[in-house]
């Protein structure tokens, strides 16, 4: 079998895997965002949901970008994985205390809501069963074992949910809603160690300063580059509540930024699938990286265009139905978050392909620099515009880093204007001119709009070849192979 079809087969296997995982947990958690949503209504929701979004914005501090780094360093040096292990399960520990500490000391100062500390507080505890099984997968992932991640993904979701129902329909507390959620962490974070230890590497601890500084070295970019993307998604929930004194419209708000965030899980489990066959490409030079980072590009401009017409024509109806009419001004403005799935699904590709190269402080800064603009766009539109500025603020945020990626990827030859964004991006508007010129009418209006765009976005994207001919057959062979366990 040529190295070429391993690679290939190995990062189809590994990648459905994971998506698998992703699947099972995001119907895990639409179901438990339905049920708890409901029950809790708009403004009990929005305490929960700054409560999560606070705690979840101090997570890169705990994970420290050790993760992709550590991937990424035990693709190269596969001998050392054991000390590599060793190494990283030791700052993981440091670095999640000093995350906790932090996490509780500043909801208690500066939290706008007098019920939130509280709840930050038994999150934030339950931030190291989340950053101990953070690190497992990211050891499954080294080793292409990710049929791990999959069944504790499964089991624990699924008990996360029994007891949230039996919490809320038995009128338990927000508190030990979230109580329960964190023993589940906890749990899942004890099975993962297990098998690390049973199956991957020796359970151990190493404190040599002089054996973290390379996987530091490594890390610390990530963090940062972590640090700003976790900004870019918490932070406009944060900043929003703190600029804006209507908690109801901030549950609305939060229930459509969770629609994106669940929209976006999957294709993240496609980048951290990759990134052990995109370092090895990497280092090879066979530009497979530039391959998947191309089709990438494409194709997030077809499926966040997808999305965002599902949403402008469902949204309403369908968070009205499963939560309520109460959220049917959730479901409105999902409509317009779901677009922010193209420089989302944009920021896998090229990004991804400067990991596995070891480019590391360009993403940090692109990185940045989008925080900043989320953080600016934030502080001037919010008070304007409400949540449609705050949308926009986390849009621009989103869509800065991967433009400026792509841009350094147009300077060094790596791709080329036409077919990665100029083709795609007229699929794009000419759906959007259909959606905009079809007359909305009959008993559901927004279904003749709906159809007509989408025919024409993926009659589009086919006639411009979009993914050419040649890429479809590969993309079919790696979904004919599937099944093809990892070498």
């Amino acid at each position: 079998m040529s190295e070429r079809l391993t690679a290939a087969r190995d990062l189809a296997s590994n990648t459905a895997v994971l998506t698998v995982a992703q699947v099972v947990g995001i119907a895990s958690r639409l179901v438990y965002i339905v049920l708890v949503a409901r029950l809790l209504g708009p403004e009990l929701y929005a305490v929960l949901a700054y409560s999560q979004a606070w705690y979840l914005a101090f997570m890169p501090l705990a994970l420290l970008g050790l993760g992709p780094a550590l991937v990424f360093a035990i693709a190269r040096n596969p001998g050392q994985a054991a000390d590599l292990a060793a190494s990283s399960l030791a700052i993981r520990l440091t670095m999640t205390g000093v995350a906790m500490v932090a996490s509780v000391t500043l909801a208690w100062v500066i939290a706008p809501d007098p019920r939130a500390p509280l709840l930050i507080t038994a999150l934030s505890v339950a931030l190291l069963g989340r950053a101990l099984t953070a690190w497992a997968q990211h050891l499954y992932a080294a080793y292409a074992v990710n049929h791990h991640a999959l069944r504790q993904e499964l089991v624990a979701r699924l008990l996360e949910l029994t007891l949230a129902a039996g919490v809320l329909l038995g009128g338990g507390s927000l508190l030990l809603l979230v109580a329960t959620q964190g023993c589940v962490w906890w749990l899942q974070a004890a099975r993962s160690l297990y098998i690390v230890r049973r199956e991957l590497v020796p359970l151990r601890l190493n404190w040599h300063w002089a054996d973290w500084r390379p996987l530091l070295a490594l890390a610390l970019p990530l963090f940062i580059t972590t640090a700003a993307v976790d900004w870019r998604v918490n932070g406009p929930l944060i900043l929003f509540r703190n600029l804006n004194d209507d908690a109801v419209l901030f549950g609305q708000f939060a229930l459509a930024m969770q629609a994106l965030f669940i929209a976006n899980a999957i294709p993240l489990s496609l980048s951290t699938a990759a990134l052990p066959v995109l370092t090895r490409s990497a280092q090879r030079g066979d530009g497979k990286d530039l391959l998947f980072a191309s089709v990438i590009q494409r194709l997030a401009f077809v499926a966040g265009a997808a999305a965002g017409l599902l949403g402008l024509a469902l949204g309403p109806w369908l968070f009205g139905f499963l939560l309520g009419p109460a959220f049917v001004p959730a479901g409105q403005l999902a409509g317009l978050t779901l677009w922010c799935l193209i420089p989302l699904l944009a920021g896998i590709g090229y990004p991804a392909v400067l990991v596995a190269r070891g480019a590391l402080r360009f993403q940090m800064l692109a990185s940045v620099l989008g925080a900043v603009a989320t953080t600016v766009l934030l502080l001037v539109l919010v008070p304007r515009f409400g949540a449609v500025g705050a949308i926009v603020g986390a849009a621009a945020g989103f869509a800065l880093p991967p433009l400026l990626i792509y841009g350094a990827a147009l300077r060094d030859g790596w791709t080329d204007v036409v077919s990665t964004l100029l083709r795609p991006l007229a699929a794009v508007a000419a759906a959007v001119l259909v959606w905009l010129l079809t007359p909305a009418t009959g008993a559901l209006p927004t279904l003749l709009p709906l159809l007509l765009a989408m025919g024409t976005l993926i009659g589009s994207a086919l006639l411009l070849r979009v993914v050419s001919p040649a890429e479809q057959a590969v993309l079919l062979q790696l979904w004919r192979e599937r099944r093809v366990p990892a070498t």
